[in-house]
């Protein structure tokens, strides 16, 4: 049956990315559980009616790494790239069960872009082929021109030799397996680039140093910051009163958002010609 194939391909991969054991018991009995599945490629799954179907969508998007990883392999592009854009999976799960209490996909919009070949991990950083979301005179960008926009993927410190490395890595990247794709911006959009976090951080933090490959265009109040350090899926600043500050960081941005401060999600913009290319 079709559902037993998917049930199979969505094991293998679970196994490979791999996922922490914790996990093995819960998703065992979620394979045994949901029958809802049929055979089909991922252009054909609605992501957007099934988005609040968590644990079948951790099936699918397992499944999905099979057919995901055959067009790797036509592409030319390295497993080790593969294997490093899919470890995306972790942070999702673990997110929607410390919300729900049950394993699955959390945003799972956002890792369409891994399995549609948007998305792509390398290095430090990943970088997805997208728009630019708005007019931005100033560079001659109209909203929807091509650029590649950087997502910082959880685990590791952000040092500048490693995003250096990205940026380099992903100049050669596009150029060899996208070369149709033309793009003259890098984009960031996150709360490490907000100013209001600057007086928090250390002179030398990895944040900072961040931060500085970018002119911000553009920035939003949002709490993302606290949902990062302190709990995903926050309804309510006051649920962060109970939560742990294990930094010096922590503890200041706790005590800013308490009092009522604001912060911000910034829009930064990093032209490809400022990366340093070496010569072979």
């Amino acid at each position: 049956m079709e559902r037993d194939t998917v049930k199979k391909i969505a094991k293998k991969w679970y196994d490979l990315i791999p996922f922490p054991e914790k996990f093995d018991e819960e998703f065992d009995r979620l394979l045994e559980e949901e029958n809802d599945l049929e055979c089909m490629r991922f252009e054909e799954y609605d992501i957007k009616q099934n988005a609040p179907l968590k644990g079948k969508n951790l099936i699918m998007f397992l499944y999905f790494c099979e057919e995901l990883s055959q067009r790797y392999d036509a592409a030319g592009i390295s497993r080790d790239i593969l294997m490093a854009t899919l470890e995306d999976f972790l942070p999702s799960v673990e997110r929607n069960k410390n919300l729900t209490g049950k394993i699955g996909v959390v945003r799972a919009g956002v890792l369409a872009n891994h399995l549609s070949m948007r998305l792509f991990r390398l290095g430090r950083i990943a970088f997805c082929m997208d728009e630019a979301p708005m007019d931005i005179p100033s560079k001659g960008i109209k909203k929807g021109d091509n650029v590649l926009d950087l997502h910082v993927p959880a685990g590791g410190p952000l040092t500048m030799e490693e995003c250096e490395k990205s940026f380099v890595a992903s100049e050669r990247f596009f150029k060899k397996h996208f070369p149709d794709f033309e793009y003259q911006y890098y984009t960031c959009y996150s709360w490490m680039l907000d100013d209001v976090i600057k007086p928090f951080l250390n002179e030398n933090s990895n944040i900072l140093q961040f931060a500085k490959l970018f002119e911000v265009v553009h920035q939003t109040e949002q709490d993302s910051i606290l949902n990062f350090l302190f709990k995903y899926g926050l309804a309510d600043r006051e649920e962060i009163r109970d939560c742990p500050a294990n930094s010096s960081f922590a503890r200041k941005v706790k005590e800013h958002a308490l009092s009522g401060g604001v912060f911000h999600n910034v829009l930064g913009l990093k032209d490809r010609n400022t990366i340093k290319l070496e010569r072979k």
